[in-house]
């Protein structure tokens, strides 16, 4: 897939009025990045400001996040953060190598710890054994209590 910019505020506030329209209640961003740059955080903190001026519930998945960046999504409004698990532990490092799974569950705690829900979950059918799907509901299951499964599938933007 073809790397693309990230769209123009506007156009995230139109899209997230036509899902309120359509009876939305969250709205949920995201974008295909390892962690957000710096330079973006003015404008996803700008996307999150305009949704929940909507009256809709903000929900955004990004990547890695640094506490820094947290703090700043939180403090524009953000309510949730996806940020899925993947897999199990041990399987991991086969279907991921620009992150591990250490740094999925920190960025889990500094969202936690940063005031902002955190959405979790799990994808099934990447060549896992059973035994990873059992492994990965075991990690999910003793996600602190704040942690959830999400129940929006993330716009990306």
């Amino acid at each position: 897939m073809k790397a693309t910019k990230l769209m123009e505020t506007e156009e995230v506030l139109a899209a997230a009025q036509r899902a309120k329209a359509s009876g939305a209640q969250r709205f949920c961003m995201g974008a295909a990045w390892r962690s957000p740059k710096d330079r973006d955080m003015d404008k996803l903190c700008d996307m999150v400001r305009g949704v929940s001026e909507l009256g809709l519930e903000t929900c955004m998945t990004l990547g890695m996040l640094s506490p820094e960046q947290v703090a700043r999504l939180k403090a524009a409004g953000l309510d949730f953060y996806n940020h899925n698990i993947d897999t199990s532990p041990e399987y991991y490092a086969q279907i991921a190598t620009t992150r591990t799974m250490a740094d999925r569950l920190d960025t889990v705690e500094e969202v936690r710890k940063g005031g902002v829900k955190v959405c979790c979950g799990g994808i099934l059918g990447m060549g896992e054994a059973e035994e990873d799907r059992i492994a990965m509901l075991v990690t999910l299951a003793t996600l602190r209590p704040r942690a959830r499964r999400c129940t929006s599938r993330p716009k990306r933007i």
